[in-house]
């Protein structure tokens, strides 16, 4: 997933690489023990399947413990930590309201419609904004 990703490269542009790996691996052990999923070799190291919800559904933990992380980012990057923080925890709200438009086997309403339109933009309009590094595809 992309968002989690995202942790990591956060992670990495507001303390440095050693603490992105330190991170990497607690969120490796948090998504393992909380989520019950865990990467396959034979998808390149990526998850599958139902894991993807696993993941959505304990993503406030992966927020957690990012907020954990950037707890003790230096006092120049503050400002751009929690920012980037909030873009992050915003960012997982909005990816979990997509699915359940997506995922089921009845029309969506025109409400419904509106808001799954809305969550997307925003989404992609965030992302972009706060992570200009990242390459989101429409």
């Amino acid at each position: 997933m992309r968002l989690l990703r995202l942790g990591v490269e956060v992670c990495i542009g507001c303390r440095h690489r050693s603490a992105a790996s330190d991170f990497a691996y607690e969120l490796a052990e948090l998504l393992y023990t909380e989520a019950r999923v865990h990467p396959v070799p034979y998808q390149g190291g990526l998850f599958i399947g139902r894991d993807f919800h696993a993941i959505e559904e304990h993503s406030y933990a992966a927020c957690a413990l990012l907020e954990k992380q950037l707890a003790e980012v230096e006092a120049q990057r503050v400002e751009h930590a929690m920012q980037y923080l909030q873009t992050y925890k915003d960012a997982w709200k909005r990816r979990h309201r997509v699915p359940k438009v997506l995922n089921r086997d009845t029309i969506a309403t025109n409400q419904e419609t509106t808001a799954f339109k809305a969550d997307v933009t925003e989404f992609v309009s965030d992302l972009k904004s706060s992570f200009a590094w990242m390459n989101l595809s429409p």
